[in-house]
Parts: C-alpha cells; sequence; structure tokens
C-alpha cells in the first residue's frame, strides 16, 4: 500500500563551528489519506523540523543528510517546493504571518487558486465564496483586511487559504496554541470535518495531548529529534508504551469521577541539549523505570510501536 506521505529513516543535520547536530534522527512515519496523524512533545523534540523538511523549509546551515520523503510514492527531496500550495499545504501558529495586512483576504484568496489551479477570475470569486463558506466564514467578509478578523477568524482564513490549491496533504504546526479554548475546539472540529470530506491527509504538530485525544487518528510521540512511540490514539492514551508517552498522559488532567482524587504528575527534568545526548536512551536521565541497558544502547521500535527497552522485559 503507498501512504500519501512517507518518510524514512530521516536525519537533518545543522553544521555550526562546533560540528555537525542531529536535529532529526531515524524519523520514519507515514500520513494516510483521510487521516490525521498527531505528532506531540516538548518544545525541541523534532516536530516543526519534521514539518519543514516535508514542506522543503529548511534553511541552510540545516539540510537532510540521510533517509528520505515520499509523497505519493515518489521521492520529494529538493523537489518540495513545486509541490506547496498545490499538492501539500502548512498552516503555522500565528495566522498573521501568513496574511499581508495591505491586502484584502479575498484578493488573496483568488489570487492563491489562480497560482495552482486553471481557474479565471469570475471561477475563482465563486470558488473564494464558497470556500469561505466552508470554514465557517461569511462570504461578504471578503473585502475585509486581516485585522479585521478576530483571531479565531483570521485562523479559518489561513485554513481557506492553505486549502485553495486543492492540496492533498495539509501540515498543521500548532495551529490552536494562541487561541482561546472554545475556538480550538471550533478549529480542530473544522480540520476534522475537511480531512473527512476531502480525503485530506492531516499532520497535526502540537504540544497538548488534549488536542491529540479529541483530533486524530494516530500519534508520534518525539523526543529528543525522532519519535519513541507511534500508535493508533485510543491505544496510547489506554496503554503507553514508552515511560515517556506515559508521563504526557499523566500530566494532563482528567474529568471523570475515578480522577477526582489523583494529582498531576510531571515528568522531571527537561530534555537534553541536543548536543550533549546521552549514550544511551535519550529519556533515560528522566525515566523512572530505567534499566543498565537504557544507559549503554540506544532503544530501536519495538514490535513497530515504541522504542524502549522495557518491550523486551
Amino acid at each position: 500500500m503507498t501512504h500519501l506521505l512517507d518518510i524514512k529513516d530521516l536525519q537533518v543535520t545543522f553544521s555550526n563551528r562546533h560540528g555537525d547536530l542531529r536535529v532529526l534522527d531515524g524519523v520514519s512515519l507515514h500520513v494516510g489519506r483521510g487521516e490525521i496523524l498527531g505528532i506531540i512533545g516538548e518544545s525541541g523534540a523534532g516536530k516543526s523540523m519534521t514539518g519543514n523538511a516535508v514542506m522543503g523549509l529548511l534553511e541552510p546551515p540545516g539540510k537532510i543528510t540521510k533517509g528520505d520523503i515520499l509523497f505519493d510514492g515518489v521521492s520529494i527531496i529538493g523537489k518540495a517546493e513545486g509541490l506547496r500550495g498545490k499538492h501539500i499545504s502548512m498552516i503555522f501558529q500565528d495566522p498573521l504571518t501568513s496574511l499581508n495586512p495591505l491586502k484584502r483576504v479575498g484578493d488573496m484568496l483568488t489570487e492563491t487558486m489562480r497560482t495552482h489551479l486553471p481557474i479565471g477570475k469570475s471561477e475563482a470569486e465563486e470558488r473564494a465564496r464558497a470556500s469561505f463558506e466552508e470554514v465557517g466564514l461569511d462570504p461578504s467578509r471578503l473585502d475585509a483586511y486581516p485585522h479585521e478578523f478576530s483571531g479565531g477568524m483570521r485562523q479559518r482564513v489561513v485554513i481557506a487559504l492553505a486549502l485553495a490549491g486543492e492540496p492533498e496533504l495539509l501540515i498543521a504546526d500548532e495551529p490552536t496554541t494562541a487561541l482561546d479554548v472554545s475556538v480550538q475546539a471550533q478549529i480542530l472540529e473544522l480540520i476534522r470535518n475537511l480531512c473527512e470530506k476531502r480525503g485530506l491527509g492531516v499532520m497535526l504538530i502540537t504540544h497538548d495531548i488534549g488536542v491529540i485525544a479529541n483530533s486524530c487518528d494516530r500519534v508520534a510521540v518525539f523526543y529528543a529529534g525522532r519519535p519513541v512511540e507511534i500508535a493508533g490514539v485510543s491505544e496510547l492514551l489506554a496503554h503507553p508504551k514508552h515511560p515517556y508517552s506515559e508521563g504526557l498522559i499523566a500530566s494532563m488532567p482528567r474529568i471523570d469521577a475515578d480522577s477526582r482524587h489523583e494529582m498531576l504528575r510531571q515528568i522531571e527534568g527537561s530534555m537534553p541539549a541536543l548536543n550533549k545526548l546521552p549514550k544511551g536512551c535519550a529519556f533515560a536521565p528522566r525515566c523512572h523505570k530505567v534499566m543498565d541497558k537504557c544507559l549503554e544502547q540506544q532503544p530501536i521500535m519495538q514490535s513497530g510501536r515504541a522504542a524502549c527497552w522495557l518491550g523486551e522485559a
């Protein structure tokens, strides 16, 4: 079976005066059509870097030094620029960075459509109105400027722009972080509905386990530049196999009756600097289940599920 997106043993290196720093090392994951894959982890874990690598947005001194990125079965390393907008689109955390403050949003939308689709001005305007309705905005606001929208409405505009070229893959990098909780839920529901309606493949990058729980089909947990666990969302939440995944879940508030007297737990310590990774498992210094083997050997994915030596125990 050919996945829409297939990342194979990806390594991204940044070179500086101290040497080569591997910001991604051995990243392997896939996204299917009509599927939302969540990517979660702490800041610096490699989540956004993975999205940037797919989009071809790595800037020197960053470069892909190993592995491959396949889109619909074809390698796109060095070719991603030609796919942006038309086949792969990205939503960023701050919608204002994606919107020209001097242009009406309708003009941005029709220009994007005409850039990527073989349509004329009148058809682009008609599609822009339909696109606004699809993302829950009033088409009469197409003549407005970005500053005339609320944060949640601006994010809907950005989603409409990201879908204007009718892409097959959408990368959403922390799309709800700056929004109120109620607006977050609306944006996530919109992305979920668009995924189902259009058959979009979605890579949803977040630091919030609650977002993963409510929006995604599968999840890849990242730590220190690589996935440490990949599983279905319900499976991961019920039976995490990696201690880091377990810690992330334990730090999430629950509202069921059984959790009334439970204390929230935090993961002690912090993620190591990528130039000071320990010899064995990168999570070993913070892990309450650490074994001697963890200190000496970097774990591999056990049964394609978790990179943890506990799977052998």
